[in-house]
């Protein structure tokens, strides 16, 4: 079963795959954020871990705003230099909902996994202390 939603993805980004939901789910929940700021908050989700790297989290940004899903725009208040700030768009609403899709489908599927991994592994436990006897 395929994870991925029917929108294209960046090649090459393995982390991404995961991170991508995060953060339009991210952007969903605080719409006109900052790249530095969706990175930390990425790293408190289950899903993507500890190890969020701020140049997979910059990749990411770039390609959902070539593809439409996100819209930037530079951020010149405040102390220290501009930073860019990243607005979901009616797009990237679409694929965080088909997102939202696959991963409800792929947790169908870990939950079957590991409700047969319960049912097995005492049977298979069993049968080992026979054949030790």
């Amino acid at each position: 079963m395929e994870l991925a939603p029917t929108f294209p993805s960046p090649t090459s980004r393995r982390q991404s795959t995961v991170l991508e939901p995060v953060l339009l789910l991210l952007l969903l929940e605080k719409n006109g954020s900052h790249g530095y700021d969706l990175a930390n908050r990425a790293r408190r989700l289950s899903l993507t871990g500890p190890e969020v790297e701020p140049s997979s989290v910059y990749r990411c940004l770039r390609w959902f705003e070539k593809e439409g899903l996100v819209r930037s725009e530079w951020d010149n208040e405040g102390p220290g230099a501009s930073r860019r700030r990243y607005f979901l768009t009616d797009l990237g609403v679409k694929s965080l909902r088909l997102w939202a899709d696959a991963l409800k489908r792929q947790r169908g599927v870990l939950d079957e996994y590991l409700g047969r991994y319960r049912m097995a592994i005492p049977q298979a436990m069993a049968g080992r202390g026979k054949q030790s006897t």
